[in-house]
């Protein structure tokens, strides 16, 4: 039995190896008036490694195939089809492979294929020119385009894909969802300082090695197409679900760190590294969310928005939160709310502290500014000293911090502030300049008559 199933192992192996290999499916384009279209019936040629022209040549005989097994030519040149499709197989080898057609200067590419331990299959990728929709393995249900998938969202621009997986969800569906990757998990591991053995679903893992480099780990699309209605869209949806007694549980987790490649130590840049950034159409500006961030009714048990401390050294206030509007020459103007060390609120603001407060539609119910230009509170001014007789009458001068801007506001009140002699009380206003008021003090009795110190408030409409 046991040489038997050796000799079925010996005899599988030797079939992977013996087998060629598929160059993935290809799409003929050429470009008209700025319009991608496909190549109906191009010409596709394949020549050795390096081979110069378009059709290159001589083409190779006997060297491409409709199977991996190699076992059915195919004449080359041979002709994409009515969609300007086309795929072969080769042996494993470096090649030319040019398409042309009439009217079409054509393009010339290199494919170097070949088998790897375990049966896999390597190559190393089509990257130009930039009008070539490069698919290195496929798999595809119910016959989607990949091509017009990808331009539809990506202004009929191309890529080189390692894995291209696709489904076409017909009308008549009736399962409760369809997957195009399906990837599942389960662990019975004790993770628990979640050093070792941690589960991952999916690990998408994208890095820069040149200078200038864009990378993106992840970057999820969804959209609708234009004339359907009543779509539902969701780009990423992160749930969480809880059937025993966890010890952590976080939706969504987003860190940074400039200490932890083994490349070495980084560099965060300074105003430009964002946990969330929530924009619109990146190239038309023509995007606009109603809520860029919108929490449900009772999802946060105990806060919608929980601000730590900005630092990790004690005492720290808390960390900011920045509202930036712009004037009608674009200069900028930011204020901050946060807690200081002790929970006190903090509102800090570029200039004069301004606080307004509108109704939905925009008209002003209060508004104040604690340098003096809306609302304006002082203490402390000594209050004036009367004549030793009753009904003697002084005058006290408040002057605010910053004057108003002119003298059409409401003085709120003024009040004593402690007694130094007699019985004095506040008669009247008797002059209201923008920048200061003057108030008359009485003697109720025959003694000097004076407050210790007189307060008043005004607002300015």
């Amino acid at each position: 039995m046991k040489k038997f199933l050796l000799c079925l192992l010996f005899l599988a192996s030797a079939q992977v190896f013996a087998q060629g290999v598929f160059v993935p499916p290809q799409v003929a384009l050429k470009t008209v008036n700025g319009v991608t279209m496909p190549i109906a019936g191009a010409t596709i040629t394949v020549c050795a490694a390096s081979s110069g022209g378009i059709p290159c040549s001589p083409a190779l005989s006997n060297t491409i195939f409709k199977d991996a097994a190699l076992s059915q030519p195919l004449s080359n040149p041979f002709t994409a089809d009515s969609n300007g499709n086309y795929t072969f197989a080769v042996a494993a080898g470096n090649y030319t492979v040019t398409v042309s057609a009439a009217g079409f200067a054509g393009n010339s590419y290199q494919i170097s294929s070949g088998l790897v331990a375990g049966g896999g299959l390597s190559y190393p990728g089509i990257f130009s020119p930039a009008t070539t929709m490069y698919l290195n393995f496929t798999d595809n249900i119910n016959n989607l385009n990949f091509l017009t998938e990808f331009q539809i969202d990506q202004s009929l621009g191309f890529a080189t894909e390692g894995e291209s997986v696709g489904v076409a969800v017909p009308s008549t569906a009736t399962v409760r969802q369809e997957n195009a990757i399906g990837s599942y998990i389960t662990t019975a591991c004790n993770s628990s300082t979640r050093t070792v053995c941690n589960a991952v679903g999916i690990y998408p893992h994208a890095r820069v090695t040149g200078t200038g480099g864009a990378a993106w780990g992840a970057n999820p699309l969804v959209s609708d197409t234009h004339g359907v209605s009543g779509a539902n869209l969701t780009s990423i949806e992160a749930d969480l679900n809880v059937a025993g007694t966890p010890a952590y549980a976080r939706g969504v987790t987003i860190s940074i760190c400039d200490q932890c490649s083994n490349s070495g130590t980084g560099t965060v840049p300074a105003h430009a590294a964002w946990g969330i950034e929530i924009g619109g159409n990146a190239f038309t500006g023509n995007g606009r969310w109603t809520d860029a961030i919108h929490i449900d009714r009772a999802q946060g048990t105990d806060n919608g928005i929980f601000l730590d401390g900005a630092s990790t050294v004690n005492p720290s206030n808390s960390q900011r939160i920045t509202f930036t509007g712009y004037n009608s020459g674009g200069v900028a103007g930011a204020s901050n709310i946060q807690a200081d060390q002790n929970g006190n609120l903090l509102v800090t603001t570029p200039g004069a502290f301004n606080l307004s407060f509108p109704n939905v539609a925009g008209t002003i119910l209060a508004s104040g500014n604690g340098n003096g230009n809306h609302l304006q509170t002082l203490a402390g001014t000594s209050g004036c000293a009367t004549a030793a007789s009753i009904g003697a009458a002084c005058s006290t001068t408040i002057t605010w911090a910053n004057a108003f801007g002119d003298n059409s506001y409401t003085v709120l009140g003024c009040v004593g502030n402690g007694v130094t002699s007699g019985t004095p009380i506040i008669q009247a206003i008797t002059s209201k300049l923008a920048g200061s008021i003057a108030i008359n003090t009485v003697a109720l009795t025959a003694n000097i008559a004076q407050f210790t110190t007189i307060e008043c408030s005004a607002v300015h409409p």
